[in-house]
């Protein structure tokens, strides 16, 4: 039976069964509309854990060359809408078409509206056989290799001004880290945004009226820029970790950096999976870790010299909480992380799945009990 995918942006008007990429409450009351969305929802589960073990395959490879590979936003799978979900929904609605195929031999035709390219060539990697209307294979792939040239283009620019804030920040005087027994650490993700505000985005006021206040440090993660330093941030009892880096912590990312970078390329290229080729050189400006090594670094040395016993973080799984716990590594820091934020199965890289290497903190802190079922058993 030779299956045949019709590839439309248009509304059909004919009585040849149809679907939609994007969901469309009106065109799904029609008699001939396919629910594709709820072929792959009913499978959802099962195709991401299967998702999650190529990744992790990959991934223990790339730790193997790299013990940073983990720091890279593309080793954190996240099925979120604001996360990969745009790289994800594209091959599962692929599989629910075969699916749908396979339950009703009776037909050869689909068509669909509004799907991207990566559609069809995950419909033809899966099965060679099936016949798509409207898409270009050629005209397709020589865009995402100009895509990717000026992601790359992106990426070196990018690298460049990292390395030209960090060697500045090496220059600049730095002040001695604030005496504590416990550093709560939160990263200025908006630099419009005061550090207290990002701090109270994190954790309220959940640390305000602690009896052990004194004993308190705050601790800042910024982003590398010219700045000489937040007005915000000049108490005793606040600092930015990343104002304490050296030339030796520079260069040395620096050279990290590009080796990563250089390992990533040369498994993407090779492998004959098309869900991480699309993967890595869809997020070649993302996968910088030049910040992330530094911070590792800071943190270690601090933690060398005993700075602080106990470490507290916003735990989502994200590259520079790895960068802290690589940091404290070998340490007698205890390390717990502190879930602020509700969480989804979605979020893949929360669950457990044989990753070689990849570290975990001590102990997880969360407000109500629906998290304990959430990371002992779903997470394990």
């Amino acid at each position: 039976m030779i299956m045949k995918v019709i590839l439309t942006q248009s509304a059909t008007s004919n009585s040849e069964p149809f679907s939609t990429y994007n969901h469309d409450e009106a065109q799904s009351l029609k008699s001939n509309y396919v629910p594709l969305r709820n072929i792959a929802q009913q499978h959802t589960d099962q195709w991401l854990k299967e998702l999650q073990a190529i990744h992790t395959q990959f991934s223990n490879a790339l730790c193997k060359q790299s013990q940073y590979w983990w720091f890279s936003a593309l080793s954190r799978l996240d099925a979120r809408p604001w996360g990969h979900e745009h790289f994800i929904k594209p091959l599962f609605l692929a599989r629910a078409i075969l699916t749908w195929f396979h339950d009703n031999p009776q037909h050869q035709q689909l068509t669909v509206q509004g799907a991207p390219p990566e559609l069809a060539l995950y419909l033809k990697n899966m099965d060679p056989t099936v016949h798509i209307v409207n898409f270009n294979t050629t005209t397709y792939l020589w865009t995402r290799r100009l895509l990717s040239l000026l992601q790359i283009a992106w990426y070196t620019i990018n690298l460049a001004k990292l390395t030209s804030y960090a060697l500045y920040r090496c220059l600049r005087l730095k002040n001695k880290l604030p005496q504590g027994q416990t550093l709560i650490l939160f990263e200025r993700f908006d630099p419009k945004l005061s550090a207290v505000d990002c701090r109270n985005y994190f954790y309220h006021s959940l640390f305000e009226t602690s009896e052990h206040q004194k004993e308190i440090v705050f601790g800042c993660i910024d982003q590398l820029d010219w700045r000489k330093q937040y007005d915000d941030q000049t108490t005793q009892h606040t600092c930015s970790i990343l104002d304490n880096v050296n030339f030796f912590d520079v260069l040395a990312s620096l050279c990290q950096q590009l080796w990563l970078t250089c390992c990533v390329f040369a498994q993407a290229l090779n492998t004959s999976n098309l869900f991480w080729k699309i993967f890595v050189f869809s997020q070649i400006r993302q996968s910088t870790v030049f910040r992330e090594i530094c911070l590792s670094r800071v943190m270690n040395r601090a933690f060398g010299n005993r700075v602080w016993r106990t470490v507290v973080y916003p735990y989502e799984e994200k590259g520079y909480e790895r960068a802290i716990l690589h940091g404290l590594k070998g340490t007698a820091a205890r390390v717990i992380g502190y879930i602020p934020h509700p969480q989804h199965r979605l979020a893949v890289s929360m669950r457990e799945s044989g990753q070689h290497g990849l570290l975990r903190p001590s102990l997880y802190a969360a407000c109500g009990n629906q998290y304990v079922e959430f990371f002992a058993h779903w997470a394990h």
